[in-house]
Formats: C-alpha cells, structure tokens, sequence
C-alpha cells in the first residue's frame, strides 16, 4: 500500500472511536483540461511570459481543445501583443460557436497578462457541446 493510503485507514480508525460517521469522497482528475477556458488561458498567459505569442502558437492550443473534445474555440488577445508600439487585436476561431443561444455550453473566461510593455487582454470561448 501507498504510505497516503495506511495515513488514511490510521485516520479512518482513530475517527471511528471518536463516534464520527466516515464518508467516502472520490475525485476525479480531468484528463482533458483544454475544455475549459480557464486552462486555455492560463495556458497562452504561461506562453507569453516564457517566449513571443504568435497565430500559429494560438493556432496549436485551439487545436489541442478540439483534440480534448471541444466542438469550437475562440481565442482573441488584444493590447501591445509581443512589445509592439501600437496596440492590435489577434483573433482565432476553429469550429463552431454560438455565442447567442443558451443550447450549448460554453466556457468562457477572462485574464489580463502584465509584460514588460503593458497590459495584454486575453479571452477565451470554448464549445463543450449541446447542454442535455
């Protein structure tokens, strides 16, 4: 046995001559963690910190959420993308996503990423299908 599980089965016993009642709690990872857009971008906020962003890199991580099973994604940046002087907006879409219905469901989220010329806004929409 792992040592987690004697911790476990130790804590179990000594909860029980205490008179509490043991409950089982089951967590399960997500193996898939491109279809949500927190990770999405979390993930593009990692690769700007460590290089320069380009369409084909936001490209590559819309294409790994719908690898994960997503049906469409959106990823858009805006502000003084890679040190630029003026401001500009990129903008990728792969699938299908509607933003006007309430029949899918979509993740969205919203993050800002502080760099050495400013503030850059980054979006993310991702289509995890219809809602049943």
């Amino acid at each position: 046995k792992l040592i987690f599980d004697i911790l476990l089965d130790f804590t179990k016993k000594e909860m029980k001559k205490l008179g509490f009642k043991i409950v089982n709690i089951e967590c399960n990872l997500s193996i898939k963690p491109f279809i949500y857009s927190e990770h999405v971008v979390k993930h593009t906020i990692s690769m700007m910190h460590n290089n320069y962003i380009t369409s084909r890199k936001m490209e590559k991580i819309i294409e790994k959420c719908i690898e994960d099973g997503a049906k469409g994604c959106i990823l858009s940046i805006k502000g003084r993308i890679n040190g630029r002087e003026m401001s500009r907006k990129e903008y990728v879409k792969i699938g299908t996503i509607k933003r006007n219905t309430y029949q899918n469901d979509i993740s969205f989220y919203q993050s800002n990423f502080f760099g050495k010329s400013g503030c850059v806004g980054v979006k993310a929409w991702v289509n995890r299908g219809i809602i049943k």
